[in-house]
């Protein structure tokens, strides 16, 4: 592979990397600020659905980035190279 292949391969990995971890953080503070407005009477139950709900948005935020790249590969028939995987 040429070097702008690998600087782009890298740019592409920082770039998905920093937005799923921005997204990440955004959607807990989401999620905090929803649970503190919505005045939970019981403590043990507000603490359990902010944990599931948190989880819940981190696992879809982490995966929606990688489900976007396989249908944009698999729309324009790309192919990952030895030298780059």
């Amino acid at each position: 592979p040429s070097l702008v292949q690998i600087r782009l391969k890298w740019l592409e990995e920082l770039s998905m990397a920093s937005l799923t971890a921005m997204g990440n953080r955004l959607l807990a503070a989401s999620m905090r600020s929803a649970v503190d407005a919505s005045g939970f009477i019981q403590k043990a139950n507000e603490d359990s659905v902010f944990t599931v709900c948190s989880y819940m948005m981190l696992v879809s935020n982490s995966v929606a980035p990688l489900l976007v790249a396989h249908l944009v590969a698999m729309n324009e028939d790309l192919r990952v190279t030895p030298e780059l995987a």
